[in-house]
């Protein structure tokens, strides 16, 4: 029981640091869209 929680709490830690590694990224892929005229709708 005690294995599992901490199997659980460390795959959360995984996907937070995975989606603080990512979020730049997108957040700069956006950026470069809106700027870019030909995806601005």
């Amino acid at each position: 029981m005690k294995s599992q929680g901490q199997k659980t709490t460390r795959r959360a830690t995984v996907t937070i640091l995975g989606f603080d590694f990512i979020m730049p990224f997108l957040f700069l892929a956006i950026t470069i869209a809106h700027k870019n005229p030909r995806f601005r709708k």
